[in-house]
């Protein structure tokens, strides 16, 4: 995690004025400051990730084991949206321990949610950051996009 944090947990560059004009604040500030205002989060995406989930959420730094839905069924040899639809074997159990070892860690669970009725799922099984994906191409339609339904039917 060497580009992810600031000196002196690991060793990242100090260089440049960016940072004071992206963060409206001055360098000191931003460097003292800047961890406490990054989420890293790993991403939990192949079936491998799962069977090591334990040991990546023991890693000191990380604050959330974020899902990549998709790409986690990929790993199993499945399709998706399908995958989501059918969850039985080791994807189901796969979907479920994350945030099960993200408890036991004391870390963020957060998954990719392509609808309201996968988000709402999502929460239901103890996903606590749940991203509502919506494309451009769905959000873009005057009438029937998914951003605002995904507003209106997440239940918090």
């Amino acid at each position: 995690m060497p580009t992810c944090a600031i000196r002196p947990w690991v060793a990242r560059s100090r260089g440049g004025v960016k940072v004071a004009l992206s963060f409206e604040t001055d360098g000191p500030t931003y460097f003292r400051e800047a961890n406490d205002q990054v989420l890293l989060m790993a991403q939990i995406e192949t079936a491998q990730s799962i069977e090591n989930i334990d040991a990546i959420a023991a890693v000191e730094g990380i604050d959330c084991l974020f899902v990549g839905p998709n790409d986690l069924a990929a790993s199993y040899g499945l399709e998706y949206p399908g995958a989501w639809k059918d969850q039985t074997g080791a994807y189901g159990a796969a979907i479920d321990a994350v945030p099960a070892a993200a408890a036991r860690a004391g870390k963020i669970p957060g998954i990719l949610a392509n609808s309201p009725a996968m988000a709402n799922e999502c929460i239901a099984r103890g996903y606590t950051l749940v991203v509502a994906a919506a494309t451009p191409r769905r959000c873009g339609k005057p009438r029937g996009g998914s951003a605002p339904k995904l507003r209106q039917a997440v239940n918090f």
